[in-house]
């Protein structure tokens, strides 16, 4: 939604819903400002900040672009017999820059997130002492939660004719806040 020529909001959100997860409603918000400080200048900064849910095995679900749509052809279970499905929330929070220098934009971001329960996936029977022939069987756990703080430079050029290009740097430091059983 543009507002001015210097502001513009962007908005969305994704509902997914599974049953086999502990909290079956899974909503994805997210949104972001843009402002453009200056009159006749390139220069644009942006906040963002959302909210990704995503369930253990989810992937498996999701139509394929191209082809009929077929049933998963893997299926997937707790790593622990006791423990339920537990979602990944992934929160997100960024402040990013760029201006364009002749027909180079060159950026600047910070951002934060906190994962709550982040998804691991174990393939390989073997690991647990699975009986053998359930091919395409895997597992999956909840490694705990994380906060993670990071910054990134980039650069980005479209040539004439149509070809894009670019490059970022990306420095993260991540540590872990809470382990869980699995």
């Amino acid at each position: 939604w543009t507002i001015s020529p210097r502001v513009s909001v962007s908005y969305g959100a994704k509902y997914a819903h599974y049953d086999y997860v502990e909290q079956s409603a899974l909503l994805s918000p997210g949104a972001s400002v843009t402002l453009a400080p200056f009159d006749n200048d390139t220069f644009r900064v942006r906040a963002a900040v959302s909210r990704r849910a995503t369930a253990p095995g989810a992937a498996e679900f999701v139509p394929p672009s191209t082809g009929p749509w077929l049933p998963p052809e893997r299926t997937f279970s707790p790593i622990a017999p006791d423990q339920d499905f537990t979602a990944e929330r992934v929160d997100h929070f960024e402040l990013a820059a760029e201006r364009e220098w002749g027909q180079v934009v060159a950026g600047v971001r910070a951002f934060r997130q906190t994962v709550d329960d982040q998804i691991v996936t174990l393939f390989g029977d073997e690991l647990l002492s699975a009986p053998a022939g359930r091919a395409g069987h895997y597992f999956v756990a909840s490694a705990g939660d994380i906060d993670a703080t990071g910054w990134s430079l980039s650069a980005r050029r479209t040539t004439e004719s149509g070809t894009r290009a670019s490059i970022e740097y990306t420095n993260v430091e991540a540590r872990w806040s809470r382990r869980t059983p699995d």
